[in-house]
């Protein structure tokens, strides 16, 4: 999966737009996705249960690019989330330039959550 970071990212408000185009995901602590919505379905063509219950890997390009996801989660967990462009593949086998945010979730018996916020960069207005 194809990463760019931008910190700053994280502390600046999501736009009313931004918000209402993002497709939202939730990953446990293992990378399993619990939780899929409407909105992720129709941007790249999974539906939840297609998804739920599997290994979030299933839309990254290839599974030579799924073996640096671990180093990335420990980044994100130091970080308490991270915010970039990512490459995704869509059902269809075509790839997807995605906005990504991420969030750190703390449960409370100590578990934690992702929740991750996609956007198509294609899709947002050029300001």
């Amino acid at each position: 999966m194809m990463m760019s970071t931008d910190q700053s990212a994280l502390r600046e408000p999501l736009g009313l737009r931004e918000i209402s185009d993002a497709a939202i995901a939730v990953i446990d602590e293992q990378g399993t996705v619990v939780a899929w919505t409407q909105a992720a379905q129709h941007l790249v063509g999974y539906c939840a249960e297609d998804v739920v219950g599997r290994s979030a890997t299933l839309v990254l390009p290839s599974s030579g690019e799924a073996l640096g996801v671990s180093a990335f989660a420990e980044q994100c967990h130091a970080q308490g989330g991270w915010s970039g462009t990512a490459t995704v593949r869509h059902r269809d086998g075509s790839t997807l330039e995605l906005s990504l945010r991420l969030w750190l979730l703390w449960g409370q018996d100590a578990t934690h959550r992702w929740l991750v916020s996609l956007t198509d960069i294609g899709a947002l207005p050029r300001g």
